[in-house]
Order: structure tokens, then C-alpha cells, then sequence
């Protein structure tokens, strides 16, 4: 099975908790959302590039920003949920009125579909790790359900509770994911773990069918997604595969107002440039 369209999918709320309206908030002189979307515009791979939001606020921004936008219901839980939400409208978006109904899309054309999930809250994404993720899925077709890149911390990130962190097997497939630092070291000083184990870092990319979106809402509310405020928590404890790869990213995502600011700082002393984001 070969993948015929890739989408970019890029979901987004306005209300987060730990920093309201951090899409917006102001990263270089842009929206951090905008930089998030122009970036996503740079992947080859992409067919197109759709907001995915429950914000008329936004929807009304995204008129200036030349993306298409397809608004959401407000009670989505997660950027998965989102899209979910609104799979068929946003494949048959870009298959361009072929048919005649949203939902007379069949299943052999959303099997075909690639859709690649790239969350809004990562203003220095390189475009590269995307177009790695869809040519990873190219070459997989039907060996995987989603796949998502990791990248290795640096010893002063692996406690950091807002870095979410992953677990892998001996085949690259996850076999946990959390904001505490796993894997626990035991009987040794937690500042010396770095030194035993490598600790991954996950970024907020995921590659699937959209026809396993299709069915999001028939797989299982997932007690662990909850606990932990992960979605990805719900497709393992269904029993999907979330196969990872590895790349080389220092992965800038804004969570907190001390991020946005830290960020900020970095551009202001030029130790971080848009056109040259180190890897």
C-alpha cells in the first residue's frame, strides 16, 4: 500500500491552561501559530497544510495567514481529537469536490491518505523532521498505526516534567510515554542518571491513516490519557503500535510563560535565528 496524498495537519486551541493564548503568543515579530504553519508550508512531501481549530478568533486570523482552516467542535480533548473531528472534511477539502458528499469518501481512499499531525506549540520546527516522518511512512505503508519522532535529552532536560519523555523497545515501537522521567534509575542520584541510560524526548508530530482518524472515536477512552494529559497514552492502551524515530532535534515547544520568555531571550541575543535553527 503507497500513501497517494499527504496532509499537514496542524490542530489548534486558544485556551491553554498553563499559558493562555500561547498560539499567539508573539515569537520573532509573528504569531508562534503562523511560524508553526509557514514552516509546515516548507515540507515537499505535503499536499497541503489545514488549521484544524475551535477559535472563530483564529479562523478569522487565518484569513491573512493563506491557510486553509476547518473549524472544530469546542469540546475536542486533543490535537488528535480535533482532526479527528473533522477527517473527512479535511481530506475531501483537498480532493478537490470528487465527490458529490463529505462522507461518501470510501475507506481505500482514506487508507491512502496520509495525514501528518504537527502541533501548534513548536515555533522552530524544522520542516526536515516532518519530510523525514512522511518518508518514513511512505517506505512503512501498512507496517505501522502511527509513527512519531523522539529525540535524545540533554542531561538538564530529563526531569523537566514539561519535556514529555518515551520509553522504546529493541524494534523502535514505544512502550511508554510520560512527563516523569522514565526510565527510573534505581539506587542511583537522580542528577547521575544521564549517566546510565539514554533518555528520548518526544515530539509533537504524529503520522497516520485518515482512516484510523476515522475511527478515533470508537477507540476507547484511556484512563492513562488522562492521568497523564497524553493522547498518544489512548492509542497504546488500545493496543496500537507507535512506532518512533530518532532525530536530531533540540525541539523549542512553548508550554509555559517561562519557555515563551526563554525563547524570546535566545532570539534577542541571536543564539536561535529562524533561517538557521541549530539541530
Amino acid at each position: 500500500m503507497t500513501f497517494e496524498t499527504c496532509l499537514i495537519a496542524v490542530p489548534a486551541r486558544l485556551n491553554s491552561s498553563r499559558l493562555p493564548e500561547k498560539i499567539l503568543a508573539n515569537i520573532g515579530g509573528e504569531p508562534l501559530l503562523k511560524n508553526v504553519i509557514d514552516r509546515c508550508k516548507l515540507v515537499p512531501e505535503a499536499t497541503g497544510v489545514v488549521l484544524c481549530t475551535d477559535s472563530e478568533k483564529i479562523c478569522n486570523l487565518s484569513q491573512s495567514w493563506n491557510i486553509n482552516v476547518i473549524q472544530t467542535p469546542s469540546t475536542c480533548t486533543s490535537g488528535t481529537d480535533r482532526i479527528a473531528s473533522v477527517i473527512h472534511e479535511l481530506v475531501y477539502m483537498f480532493y478537490n469536490n470528487k465527490y458529490k458528499l463529505i462522507h461518501d469518501i470510501p475507506k481505500n481512499v482514506l487508507d491512502k491518505t496520509l495525514i501528518i499531525n504537527v502541533q501548534g506549540d513548536q515555533p522552530f520546527i524544522d520542516p526536515k523532521i516532518i519530510s523525514e516522518i512522511a518518508q518514513e511512512s511512505m517506505i512503512l505503508g501498512d507496517e505501522f498505526d502511527i509513527l512519531t519522532p523522539i529525540y535524545l535529552l540533554k542531561a538538564n532536560e530529563i526531569h523537566n516534567h514539561n519535556k514529555v519523555k518515551v520509553v522504546i523497545r529493541s524494534d523502535n515501537n514505544a512502550l511508554y510515554f510520560s512527563r516523569s522521567t522514565i526510565p527510573f534509575i534505581s539506587g542511583k542520584d537522580p542528577k547521575e542518571w544521564s549517566n546510565f541510560s539514554n533518555f528520548y524526548g518526544h515530539i509533537g508530530i504524529y503520522a497516520y491513516k485518515a482512516s484510523l482518524l476515522a475511527k478515533w472515536s470508537k477507540i476507547s477512552s484511556s484512563k492513562l490519557d488522562k492521568l497523564e494529559s497524553l493522547e498518544q497514552l489512548r492509542f497504546l492502551e488500545a493496543g496500537y503500535q507507535i512506532k518512533t524515530k530518532l532525530v536530531k532535534s533540540d525541539n523549542y515547544s512553548i508550554d509555559t510563560f517561562d519557555d515563551l520568555q526563554a525563547i524570546n531571550y535566545k532570539l534577542s541575543q541571536k543564539e536561535l535565528d529562524f533561517n538557521n535553527v541549530e539541530h
